[in-house]
């Protein structure tokens, strides 16, 4: 005979001499057998019926016993008198002892129950050696459940496998254990295998079979069933089966036909709602779970704690917060709160999810005994809205009440601690979950671990992780590719892409859209490209949209905008964020034109421009200085009401019209708003300071600080800059010390460097150069800011003295630099040292020279007599001069008589429209 274990379930066609009977109705009665006195139930009832009651709990279906006619109970009488008539011989000569048969049966169900495997394996050795196993199908039922129910599935087939012949029953266990144990797929073939030998599938068959399918989602298997079941009356005849149908097409989100084997039932009942209201709140369809709520009661049934459960799953998906309340009401009024912690639960994780967490909190303090779920339901909600501190005491607390946490508070209270940086809370945790070895187990619990140490900006913790990690997967090192991207460490975010793929591991779409956006932050366009290529020679993703729109933001990051559009042309479809990605790339490229014409085109292809759509189109009008346009953006978002609510906008707005010089419309934008962020304030006081109305700047930060914000490091830096154009010393003092009580000197450079820059126009050497020799770290600006006030004040030789210092200190100087330099060189004389600085401008750094230090040269060779080479400079300059160039050769041909020049100078000056008395003055002078 071929083996069930070894031969892919492929059992003998013989058949044994018990004839086939059709279960769903037959009982064997309780009598007295000649050989013993055994009295037992009927094969249906102690392994069939069990695992239906199984499956019905699993399904959250209640078993509804058959309705027997006393014609079919006669009937199951005369098959079972035959059967003990033709059996029992074969029975007296195997086993004489009838009370040692009881004795060892009785232990063997006791090990059922207790899931007892190795004193079960005792008794079916004892039993095994009689050889009872071949002539007694019950015998022989029991101890394939046994294995059954243990999970010990190739030891149940490897039994089934010796057998001479099999029942129905027989086949329902191995079926049922795997339903229960896995893998579905081998239910199946016991299935297929049980009709070959021509036995016919009864309830518990189908009810075994729907819920393995079930775990496997084999849809195309479950319409099969579906089709047996119709075709032999069990929709009309057993109510069970009708309702695991039901359940069957629920879980797997096929309500329609859910719906539709519902419409066939002969009756209706409680159980059969509610599998159709769980259904429906399990996948997000709440509003179709609230209907059959309401026809349930119009229906006259009462819900219970598994309607409750699934309509409050409902309420809180549509975010129904009255309705959900109402329920939570009526639950309290049935007392269901109190002695079911699982609606308390459903209750606790409605409120999280409607944000209420004052009122899941109150419903955790009446539970008489809060289990872990009603724990975990609420951390995961204060860990959700940002309440780190909150989840932290609810995890202590659950703590001190002995509950162990499972993998998924686990997660949550990871998150809460990745939220607040909480570093040294999630090192603890951390400790605690390798402690009790779930780290060993649960990759998700791993992935919050890699994900909380890169919050924390603990990357190289984080890295560490990962490489303890059993097995790696793609999920695992996406989550540190993307904490690395997300704290700027894109070079370590390339490395990590290489050694997945060198592990063989395939990128995914989140992959490529993190890999992608380092190369964009990168400017790293090669690289960039080559994973471009690999997407269209391997993974197949270059139509994807969102791998297509991380593409066109890569290639609009590295500045390379024609293929940008490119890549965004030959996606099939576009939705608003890849229109973002364009429209942003071409803002941030100062191509305004061009972000203004997919601004209006992406709403030609009947889209709707989001927060994000608008921000980038009031900065392309700011940097057209558009103004109608703006007004036009500006109209458009007050008309579909984007400026409440959305402080991105409402800044956006006010940066837009401060850089128009439009003062009052930005005002009129930010006195709009009652709590005004310091974005907004900052956009408006930096803008002040540029256009040179200082006073109104310093107002403004008198403004914010009544407002009670103290102003961030931005803030001060414009504030300062006003200070020191209007020599507003006493006022810059005190911002100098309420920036000390801040912190913001010792953590922000642009702090120390605009105070430098501040004391230097006041010609408070000392204080500004011991604020420079107390910075730990200090940029090109810090040393600009230095070396400007020195040459404001005359000291040359302090001038070169620190530039040469900061030359020997790997510090590059930038064209501030130079024009400092220059300027010193040109007020003082020193053609010299200026034309060796100004050659090395391009020579020794790669900078163009602009056209101040033109400037100076030209007034340097003026000063000095030397025309023709002043001339020559002019000549050849990338650009044209203007009227500020010209009267710095107005001044120097005053100084040396030089009439003809002078005169073509003044008639340059002249001509760029230059109205300065001073030109005048000093022609006047030439003559």
């Amino acid at each position: 005979m071929p083996s069930l274990l070894h031969d892919g379930l492929q059992p003998s066609l013989e058949r044994g001499p018990f004839p086939h009977r059709q279960p769903q109705n037959s009982c064997f009665k309780t009598r007295a057998r000649a050989s013993f006195a055994l009295r037992r139930k009927s094969e249906d009832e102690d392994f069939a019926g069990l695992w239906v009651c199984n499956a019905t709990k699993a399904a959250n279906v209640k078993v509804i016993p058959h309705v027997k006619t006393q014609d079919n109970e006669e009937e199951e009488e005369e098959e079972e008198n035959a059967e003990s008539i033709s059996s029992k011989d074969s029975r007296l000569s195997v086993w004489k002892d009838a009370h040692e048969l009881h004795a060892l049966m009785a232990s063997l169900k006791t090990c059922i129950k207790h899931r007892d495997l190795q004193n079960g394996s005792r008794i079916h050795a004892n039993i095994a050696s009689t050889g009872i196993l071949q002539n007694d199908i019950f015998v022989a039922n029991s101890v394939i459940n046994l294995y059954a129910k243990c999970g010990a599935l190739d030891k149940a087939c490897e039994v089934c496998d010796k057998l001479k012949f099999r029942n129905v029953v027989s086949w329902n266990i191995l079926i049922a254990g795997y339903a229960d144990y896995g893998p579905g797929e081998k239910a199946l073939r016991c299935f297929e295998c049980m009709q070959r030998e021509g036995l016919s599938p009864n309830s518990a068959t189908f009810i075994c079979m729907l819920k393995a399918c079930a775990s496997i989602r084999a849809a195309e298997q479950i319409h099969e069933l579906h089709v047996q079941i119709e075709r032999g009356g069990f929709l009309e005849k057993d109510l069970i089966v009708g309702t695991t149908l039901v359940d069957t097409y629920a879980k797997l989100g096929l309500l329609k036909k859910a719906h539709e084997v519902f419409n066939k039932l002969p009756i209706c009942d409680a159980i059969l709602w509610n599998v159709l209201i769980t259904g429906h709140a399990q996948h997000g369809q709440g509003e179709d779970a609230l209907n059959c709520l309401r026809q349930m009661r119009h229906q006259g049934f009462s819900p219970n704690d598994v309607t409750f459960i699934g309509s409050l799953k409902a309420c809180a998906t549509l975010g129904k917060t009255h309705m959900g309340q109402e329920l939570h009401a009526e639950v309290v009024k049935l007392g269901l709160d109190a002695i079911e912690n699982v609606v308390a639960n459903a209750i606790i994780d409605m409120y999280t999810k409607f944000g209420l967490l004052a009122e899941a909190q109150s419903v955790l303090e009446t539970l008489s005994s809060p289990d872990v779920v009603s724990f975990g339901g609420l951390i995961a909600g204060y860990a959700q809205h940002g309440h780190g501190e909150e989840a932290m005491l609810c995890f202590n607390r659950m703590h001190s009440e002995r509950i162990s946490p499972n993998g998924l508070i686990f997660v949550s209270i990871l998150k809460a601690c990745g939220y607040m940086e909480a570093f040294h809370e999630g090192f603890q945790i951390h400790s605690q979950i390798v402690k009790e070895g779930v780290h060993e187990k649960d990759v998700i619990v791993n992935r919050s671990l890699l994900d909380m140490y890169g919050k924390c900006g603990f990357l190289e913790e984080a890295q560490s992780v990962l490489d303890k990690l059993p097995h790696w997967d793609v999920h695992s090192f996406n989550v540190l590719i993307s904490e690395y991207v997300e704290n700027g460490c894109d070079e370590q975010a390339l490395h990590c892409f290489d050694k997945m793929q060198v592990e063989g591991l395939w990128p995914n779409s989140i992959t490529l859209a993190y890999i992608l956006k380092a190369c964009g932050n990168m400017g790293a366009a090669d690289k960039g490209q080559q994973i471009h290529e690999q997407i269209i020679m391997y993974h197949g993703l270059e139509k994807d949209l969102a791998v297509g729109t991380t593409l066109v933001d890569m290639y609009a990051n590295c500045g390379l905008l024609a293929k940008a559009q490119e890549v965004f042309d030959a996606l099939p479809i576009h939705d608003v964020i890849s229109w973002n990605a364009l429209i942003g790339g071409y803002t941030q490229d100062g191509r305004s034109e061009q972000a203004m014409h997919c601004f209006e085109q992406m709403k030609v292809e009947g889209l709707s421009p989001d927060v994000i759509t608008f921000i980038c189109a009031l900065k392309a009008c700011a940097i057209a200085e558009a103004v109608n346009e703006g007004l036009l953006v500006h109209a458009e978002i007050e008309k579909m009401g984007f400026l409440e609510g959305h402080a991105g906008v409402s800044t956006t707005l006010v940066d837009m019209y401060a850089k128009f010089g439009l003062f009052v419309e930005a005002e009129h934008v930010l006195n709009r708003f009652p709590n005004k962020d310091i974005i907004a304030w900052n956009a408006l006081i930096t803008e002040y300071a540029k256009k040179l109305h200082d006073a109104e700047a310093l107002i403004c930060f008198e403004r914010l600080q009544r407002a009670g914000l103290s102003g961030n490091a931005f803030t001060f830096s414009s504030a300062l800059k006003s200070c020191a154009s209007i020599g507003a010393t006493y006022i810059g003092q005190d911002m100098h010390a309420k920036a000390v009580r801040l912190g913001l000197i010792k953590e922000e450079i642009i702090v120390t460097n605009a105070l430098i820059d501040m004391y230097s126009n006041f010609g408070m050497l000392m204080e500004a150069q011991q604020l420079f020799d107390r910075q730990v770290v200090r940029d090109v600006v810090s040393w600009n800011a230095l070396l400007g006030g020195y040459s404001q004040l005359g000291k040359v030789e302090t001038v070169f003295e620190i530039y040469e210092k900061m030359v020997a200190e790997d510090i590059y100087p930038d064209i501030v630099t130079f024009a400092i330099m220059l300027n010193t060189c040109s007020h003082y004389g020193l053609l010299e040292k200026g034309q060796i600085l100004f050659e090395a401008i391009n020579t020794r750094h790669n900078m163009q020279p602009s056209l101040e230090h033109h400037t100076c040269m030209v007034d340097l060779f003026g000063r000095a007599g030397h025309w023709e080479k002043a001339v020559s400079l002019i000549k050849d300059m990338p650009f044209f001069a203007n009227s500020t160039l010209w009267l710095v050769v107005l001044g120097a041909c005053q100084k040396w008589g030089e009439t003809k020049l002078g005169g073509l100078a003044f008639q340059y000056a002249a001509k760029l429209g230059r109205k300065d008395a001073a030109a005048y003055i000093s022609l006047g002078n030439l003559y």
